[in-house]
């Protein structure tokens, strides 16, 4: 009788069907299943209010039943009954942690609910889950990363680069995450690999997807320090990528340059005929080979997040200024007291995912043995990840004599 009314409901008769399920129902009441069965045909026939009831019906009898509570949590989800809803879904992840459409509902209820922290961790839990040709190594070991599984992310890096044994992007990674980077940087092949690779979404995903503000920010800052847009200035946007800042910088500018190391970001950037020159160059050897003097203004926006220490650049950027000079630079900032660090311990972090943090006093305290006098420090949320903002600061410092 239940799978004759089941097949009917396939067939299209679903009113013959639903009479027959629920007459199995009340014959033999104690099957979860049939009960789950039956709030899966109304939710088809979009009867979310009388679905409810057969799902609790399941509950009722096998408490146990996950896809049970995910099918309920589901259709209160539709209902507008966020908390209800998530607490039926977590109720079946309780039951089962590899539960992946489960995993999907709760991330939409939080989602509905306004906690996109929470969203994005269920979404990463759910990714982690996929069959390996479903995902992408740099994907996988990111959200492996941000769940805290930091040694299954080093598994993914390390699978990837066994299949790739000269890919930078993947040896990076797999550094970062050890914490044994070689070097205190991002080494250049690897910003170029991993730029190229994003240049054509770059833009729409870290302005929509990240909300990134430097550049709004920026434009702010340059009022602020009192100067004025009146083309005069020798400019340096050093690491300019797309261009983002170009458009910003360019009324101050009697010369605009952007440095960077990504070919693909850099043709972006052409396309925005803001920049009177285009380097594909590293930033410290660009500055290096600079005339002393030869710079008004020196831009390192979200630059400086793939440098460790800071040393080099910030000495090429003294030796390229002019005495009076401005470095503007954004940076993450790792928010740790300097009481709180160790004696001899570097001012920097390096995060699973490849970027750095510093120390605020690290980094006024190099400016300063560098030459420079710091005008403004402003606290800034740079832009946000997994749903929540990535904190750092926004400098202006000038070149002293």
């Amino acid at each position: 009788m239940h799978f004759l009314g089941v097949t009917l409901h396939q067939w299209g008769r679903s009113e013959e069907g639903l009479a027959l399920v629920q007459a199995s129902l009340a014959h033999s009441p104690g099957h979860g299943d049939w009960h789950n069965t039956l709030g899966n045909m109304l939710v088809q026939l979009g009867r979310h209010e009388e679905a409810v009831p057969a799902f609790l019906g399941a509950l009722e009898a096998e408490p146990h039943h996950a896809v049970a509570w995910n099918n309920l949590g589901a259709v209160l989800l539709r209902q507008g009954h966020l908390n209800e809803a998530k607490s039926a879904l977590a109720n079946a992840m309780a039951l089962n942690p590899q539960f992946k459409d489960a995993l999907l509902n709760l991330g939409d209820a939080h989602t509905q609910a306004g906690e996109q922290h929470e969203a994005a961790l269920c979404y990463c839990a759910e990714y982690v889950l996929r069959p390996p040709q479903d995902t992408q190594p740099h994907m996988l070991g990111i959200a492996f990363s941000q769940l805290g599984r930091t040694q299954d992310a080093v598994r993914v890096y390390e699978q990837w680069l066994l299949a790739e044994p000269t890919n930078p992007v993947a040896r990076h990674l797999l550094e970062a995450c050890k914490g044994a980077l070689s070097e205190d940087r991002a080494s250049p092949d690897y910003v170029q690999a991993y730029f190229d690779q994003f240049a054509d979404t770059f833009e729409s995903k870290l302005l929509g997807n990240l909300g990134y503000r430097v550049p709004a920010c920026l434009s702010a800052l340059l009022q602020t320090m009192g100067l004025q847009p009146r083309h005069t200035l020798r400019v340096l946007d050093a690491g300019c990528g797309t261009g983002l800042c170009g458009e910003v910088l360019k009324p101050y500018a009697s010369t605009l340059t952007g440095v960077d190391l990504s070919a693909k970001c850099l043709e972006k950037a052409h396309a925005k005929h803001v920049y009177d020159s285009l380097q594909h160059k590293d930033i410290v050897e660009y500055l290096s080979a600079c005339q002393p003097a030869a710079l008004d203004l020196v831009v390192a926006a979200d630059t400086l997040i793939y440098f460790g220490d800071l040393h080099p650049i910030l000495a090429g950027a003294a030796h390229a200024l002019m005495p009076g000079g401005w470095l503007v630079a954004s940076l993450e900032e790792w928010r740790v007291e300097p009481s709180a660090l160790e004696e001899g311990r570097i001012g920097y972090y390096l995060h699973a995912a490849g970027r750095y943090s510093h120390n605020r006093s690290y980094v006024l305290e190099l400016l300063q043995a560098c030459g420079f006098m710091v005008r403004h420090v402003e606290a800034l949320d740079i832009r946000s990840e997994l749903a929540r903002p990535v904190p750092g600061m926004l400098i202006a410092a000038q070149r002293t004599c």
